[in-house]
């Protein structure tokens, strides 16, 4: 997969870094916008999104900053966009919200669309996922006392609305620590969530729900954590459907990124 040294000792080929970029110490979630060749990085501590251009490498400053009171940004660590309809997504965990703004905003700007209160069953929302091709959206809540599961919204929900579905419940899973990280596969309408139930070793899987699940519903499909699949505590997940690949950063001692090749998973 990677070219190198046999030892993996593999030298990037850009560094973006210094004081002139604005990046915070710690980076917990990007996104690659690969039609307009940029990047997109959250900074919590600055409470704002930052873009830089695809290529940007050294201390190259941001091309445009998303920052300031309107836009009500807060301890923002994620960040998700849809290159297709030019928008942006962050989940705010603090406000139990969606904020979605223009791509091509900079500056103090209001989000041009929110989804938050009661009826949405935001409850500590760690990350979103836009599906420009089937228009929804998919957010994962992880903690707190309220829902702790899979939301789905359609992409352009506004405001104080319902989830057009929710996965959760004993069944899933996701009762007990609710979801941090997951996947979704537009063109097979599935989702793929790390299932941490405990923070022990060896607790966890990874779980294939469909877009059309609602209510305690069991996955589809899991990789559960063994010896066999040296899955621990599953910390990331990244798919290649190309090659049908489940790509895991399984946790444990010492660090490891596992793939699996899991054709069934996609077909």
């Amino acid at each position: 997969m990677f070219a190198g040294s046999a030892n993996g000792n593999v030298a990037p080929i850009r560094a973006i870094k210094g004081q002139a970029t604005l990046l915070a110490r710690t980076i917990h979630h990007l996104a690659v916008d690969t039609v307009h060749d940029e990047l997109v990085v959250p900074n919590p501590f600055a409470e704002a999104i930052l873009f830089f251009k695809g290529g940007a490498d050294g201390e190259e400053p941001p091309i445009r900053i998303i920052q300031g009171p309107k836009t009500k940004l807060r301890w923002t660590d994620n960040v998700e966009v849809d290159p297709i309809h030019n928008e942006v997504f962050t989940t705010q965990r603090l406000t139990n919200s969606i904020l979605v703004f223009d791509r091509d905003a900079s500056g103090d700007v209001e989000p041009i669309r929110i989804i938050q209160g009661p009826k949405t069953r935001l409850n500590t929302p760690a990350r979103v996922k836009v599906d420009p091709i089937n228009n929804l959206l998919v957010v994962g809540n992880y903690s707190g006392t309220g829902t702790r599961g899979i939301l789905i919204f359609n992409r352009t929900d506004h405001g104080d609305v319902a989830p057009r579905a929710i996965i959760s419940g004993p069944k899933t899973g996701m009762n007990k620590g609710g979801v941090k990280r997951f996947a979704i596969y537009p063109e097979g309408r599935t989702i793929f969530a790390l299932i941490k139930q405990v923070k022990e070793a060896g607790d966890g899987f990874v779980g294939v729900w469909s877009y059309d699940d609602n209510g305690d519903v069991p996955p589809l499909a899991m990789i559960k954590a063994s010896p066999t699949t040296q899955i621990e505590t599953p910390g990331g997940i990244a798919l290649n459907p190309e090659d049908n690949e489940v790509i895991l950063d399984g946790g444990g001692s010492p660090p490891k990124v596992l793939v699996f090749h899991a054709p069934e998973l996609f077909n």
